[in-house]
């Protein structure tokens, strides 16, 4: 075989090879992103235990409600970190990336929100801890809608 018909099969391997290889980040990408949301979601289920017991026991519950909502925030950032790491190849693989990420920073935001509600109660501050306490509620809501509702894009990645 000549060396310019080697080098012919070369390129068309390659070339044959870059959507799997593209293929392959988008999957690492989205795989990593259901790790970090399967261990978010413990973070804040013991969030939720922790305001039930808010509403049962009231003030005397609300420093360990502050300090889950605090490890929930604590672990988003360790999931941010991978999920940014992770690089993706297709316009659809980063457009999930984007979303993704936006999701976790307002779920940051909003038990920022909860912490604030519960220091609005531990002071006092009936009115102002209620509305902090609707409004990241709406947020949290918000949050796991969408998620939801990419849930099915992370699912084609990987599977892709």
């Amino acid at each position: 075989m000549s060396r310019t018909v080697l080098r012919l099969c070369v390129v068309a391997a390659a070339l044959l090879l870059l959507p799997a290889v593209a293929r392959a980040d988008d999957r690492s990408f989205a795989t990593t992103a259901v790790d970090q949301a399967r261990q978010l979601a413990r973070y804040e289920s013991a969030t939720g235990r922790a305001l039930v017991r808010v509403d049962r026991r009231g003030k005397s519950a609300i420093p360990a409600a502050r300090r889950a909502a605090a490890a929930t925030r604590a672990q988003v950032d360790r999931a941010l970190r991978p999920v940014r790491a992770e690089t993706t190849t297709t316009a659809d693989g980063a457009a999930v990336k984007r979303r993704f990420v936006a999701l976790l920073v307002a779920e940051k935001k909003a038990y920022k929100t909860v912490d604030r509600s519960l220091a609005a109660f531990q002071r006092g501050a009936i009115t102002t801890g209620n509305a902090l306490q609707r409004q990241a509620k709406r947020a949290i809501a918000r949050v796991r809608r969408d998620a939801v509702r990419l849930a099915p894009r992370l699912q084609a990645l990987m599977g892709a």
